[in-house]
Order: structure tokens, then sequence, then C-alpha cells
């Protein structure tokens, strides 16, 4: 038993409505894409820009610590923001000022972070820093006089941290 079928019959206006509409889809589907892959680039940039905004904020709270322990005098707390291999001589130091200098405050003027000088590609550890410093009102006796300064500090990011590259009696000269 054979059934009554129509031929299929497509007429040209059919045919072109369905090709518009595959090519209509295609287009929308690869703007679509192309729009994905710039909000994931944009995304990426953004998220590598809060990267080294936080190691930035990083800095500046490391060397305010660091100062203000200085400036308060608590130097065992202060040496453990000092480079391990720059700890001892460090120390030593404090030994030789101690009781000698006093600053009224020391303020962070300015920091910097950029990428250590080397032929490796940088990554997140081969950092340093840079801040400036403003000690205000130093007196260092046997001297009477008092001073404002500006001194620049080296920083080393390390272990996801930030050390000082310090010397205290260059600091205080």
């Amino acid at each position: 038993m054979a059934k009554n079928r129509k031929p299929m019959v497509h007429s040209a206006q059919s045919v072109l409505k369905s090709v518009c509409a595959k090519r209509s889809l295609l287009v929308f589907a690869t703007v679509l894409g192309i729009l994905a892959i710039f909000a994931l680039s944009c995304e990426s940039t953004r998220s590598a820009r809060k990267k080294e905004e936080d190691v930035l904020n990083d800095l500046i709270k490391a060397a305010t610590d660091f100062n203000n322990m200085i400036k308060w005098q608590n130097y065992d707390g202060a040496s453990m923001l000092v480079s391990k291999d720059l700890r001892d001589a460090f120390l030593l130091s404090v030994d030789r000022i101690e009781g000698r200098v006093n600053v009224e405050e020391i303020q962070v003027a300015y920091c910097e972070v950029a990428d250590k000088e080397q032929d490796t590609e940088a990554d997140d550890e081969d950092r340093e820093g840079k801040v400036t410093l403003k000690l205000v009102n130093l007196t260092v006796l046997p001297s009477n006089r008092v001073t404002t300064k500006r001194y620049i500090q080296h920083w080393e990011y390390r272990d996801g941290a930030w050390f000082v590259k310090a010397d205290l009696e260059e600091m205080f000269r």
C-alpha cells in the first residue's frame, strides 16, 4: 500500500530563508565567541593589575610596619622583616646605634615595585621595591642637631613576602 505523498517542493524563497537563518546563526555565534574571548582577556588584564596593586600595597604595609618598629626602637621585631642574609649584620648595627638615635616620625613618601633584572622571565618572586622615606626630627648623638632627611630603602619580594635590605647606620648617618 503506497500512501499518497506529496512530493517535497521547496520554493527558492523558503530555501533562501533557511540559508539566511543558518548564516545569521553562524554570525551570531561567531560574534558571541569573540565577545567572550574579549571579556576573558579583559578579566585577565584586570586580575593582573589587581595582583600588581596587591603587591604594591603589601610593600607599603611592610615598609610602614618596619619603620614604625624602628621609630619605637623595637629592633628585634624589625629584624623579622630584614632579608635573612642581612639579619645578623642588621642586629650588629643595632648594637652600634641603640641609645644614640631618636627619630620623631618616619614617613613612607613613595614606593615603587619593579621586576628584578635577570635573563630569565620574571615571575611573582622576582620583584624588588624601592621605598623613599622621610625621617622627621632625627637626632643622632653625640650631636644635638635635629634634622629632617630623606632615605631610600631597598626591598626584595621572596617567599610571598617583602624583606628589607636594611643598613641602619647608613639610614641614620
